[in-house]
């Protein structure tokens, strides 16, 4: 009897150590197949345990612990394992995710980058909301963002933040990294992409001071002649001269024009305007408004009011359907190469906002393009950085004392007009002088305007450097641009001689040898 209660005693320590020094329960040998890196075997425990997969949370919990752990594992099967558990756990199994798995969620989280975790967020689809996994992404995303200060990090940062007043905090430091190009690159954005759907981050983005083989400063778009407090200090215009892309292809060139609502001397107003159902564009529905105003609202609309009347009676009356150009048109025979634009920039707060853009038509690449040069030795006529001197003037129009009151605002303007040779009129006539930086062009002098009144047919080559020097536009653009810029904006122009193209031949085509006569 004593020998077999020794047996018995024996088999029960046997059985003590064995329970003592091998995981039996699930989670249990779970763990120890994980923290002795054994994912294979962890994986293929967890799709054999039928019962374990009757309960979904478990199953779901299982591969999420297993898929944090094991580093070979792509950040989208943690997010698309967090999908899953947020639609089909309890309240109190999300409590205990939360404690449980901050730490390996956090951990996975670091080995990889914002633009791979991005990806992997769009698996996911409550976003910013109450999930139990929101706040350990928060906490992850805005370290990691302010340490990278990258867009996609922000991005990250942003979509999981709880607090509205954050959002915009947060939003404003993604803008912010828009004006630098190292971050810009940082972040793997295209910085090509960016200046392609708003050109007004050119000088701060590229080396378009080609002369120096620089970018512009922030600093250097503003207007010194209003306080940086002033919306009109921080208005620029930047030209876009390439007629082609990097790879040679023509661009075509398009008009957007601007939102009267939109533009910093009638936001409020039209605002009450709608608000009251008034006609901003009938005269004496408008008259009729104003004077039914109390004293407190008629100081309050006073200048937008007189401003408004004076734009729609110059300005607006005569705006036209936008203009689109092909990037290739035929005339007389000839191909020509599309792509100039004018753009109307304005810096507002954290970001630059494209408040218009025209398509243009600067000088002609035949003629001479004078003693500056690029870096590189490429000829170059126009400064990559003028300054707008004058403010003339469109003989069609009265010049009343609204104009004058607007010009005084704008720093100059004249009521005179511009006449190329005394003989041909050039309305809306604006000087740009080259920036001092550049003696080499400051020998020619140009201006931006309309094309000659009486020109032949001018209008047909809009979108093409075929002009004597001046940048041309068409009517309306011409006269936003006069009463939209002040005096003294900055006018920054850009091209690559390469891209700086009139006549378009197709590479494809034979050499056609009837001689074309020139225009």
């Amino acid at each position: 009897m004593t020998k077999k209660l020794l047996i018995v005693a024996g088999i029960v320590c046997l059985l003590a150590v064995a329970l003592y020094f091998i995981p039996i329960t699930f989670n249990a040998r779970l763990d120890y197949l994980t923290d002795n890196k054994k994912f294979d075997q962890a994986y293929k425990m967890i799709e054999e345990n039928e019962d374990l997969k009757k309960d979904v949370a478990a199953y779901n919990a299982a591969k999420l612990k297993v898929f944090c752990l094991d580093k070979s594992v792509p950040i989208s099967e943690v997010f698309s394992a967090l999908n899953f558990l947020d639609h089909s756990i309890s309240f109190n199994w999300k409590n205990e995710l939360k404690n449980n798995y901050s730490s390996l969620i956090i951990n996975k989280l670091k080995k990889f980058s914002s633009s791979e975790i991005s990806n992997g967020l769009a698996l996911l689809t409550t976003k910013n909301s109450h999930s139990w996994y929101n706040s350990i992404l928060f906490k992850a995303f805005k370290k990691t963002a302010l340490k990278e200060q990258s867009v996609s990090a922000w991005n990250n940062c942003i979509l999981f933040c709880p607090k509205a007043s954050e959002v915009e905090r947060f939003t404003i430091k993604r803008r912010k990294l828009y004006f630098d190009s190292v971050a810009l690159k940082r972040s793997n954005v295209s910085i090509e992409g960016v200046i392609e759907k708003n050109p007004c981050y050119i000088p701060i983005l590229t080396k378009m001071d080609r002369v120096y083989d620089r970018a512009f400063s922030i600093n250097e778009l503003y207007n010194p002649e209003f306080p940086r407090t002033n919306f009109l200090s921080r208005r620029y215009i930047v030209g876009d001269f390439n007629s082609t892309d990097a790879s040679g292809n023509c661009r075509g060139s398009f008009d957007l024009f601007a939102k009267n609502d939109k533009l910093n001397e009638f936001q409020d107003f039209i605002k009450d305007l709608k608000k009251d159902r008034v006609n901003v564009k009938d005269t004496s529905s408008l008259i009729k408004w104003y004077k039914g105003l109390s004293n407190v609202k008629k100081r309050t609309h006073f200048n937008a009011y007189w401003m408004w009347r004076n734009y729609y009676d110059k300005v607006e009356k005569f705006r036209t359907a936008p203009l689109k150009r092909d990037p290739v048109i035929t005339i007389g025979g000839v191909d020509y190469c599309i792509g100039q634009r004018l753009c109307l920039c304005e810096i507002q707060n954290d970001t630059i906002k494209m408040v218009a853009q025209f398509v243009t038509s600067s000088r002609n690449v035949k003629l001479y393009h004078g003693p500056l040069r690029d870096y590189d030795r490429q000829p170059r006529y126009y400064a990559p950085k003028c300054v707008i001197t004058s403010r003339f003037w469109d003989s069609r129009l009265p010049y009343d004392s609204l104009d004058t009151r607007r010009d005084a605002i704008m720093k100059g303007g004249s009521k005179l007009v511009v006449r190329y040779k005394g003989r041909v009129k050039l309305p809306n006539f604006m000087n740009m002088k080259p920036d001092k930086d550049y003696p080499g062009s400051q020998v020619f002098s140009n201006g931006i305007h309309e094309f000659a009144v009486g020109g032949r047919a001018p209008g047909f080559y809009m979108g093409t450097p075929i002009s004597l020097g001046c940048v041309r536009l068409h009517s309306y653009p011409s006269r936003f641009l006069r009463w939209w810029a002040p005096n003294k904006a900055r006018f920054f122009i850009s091209y690559q001689y390469k891209n700086y193209v009139q006549k378009y031949i197709d590479p494809n085509k034979k050499p056609d040898t009837c001689a074309v006569k020139p225009l």
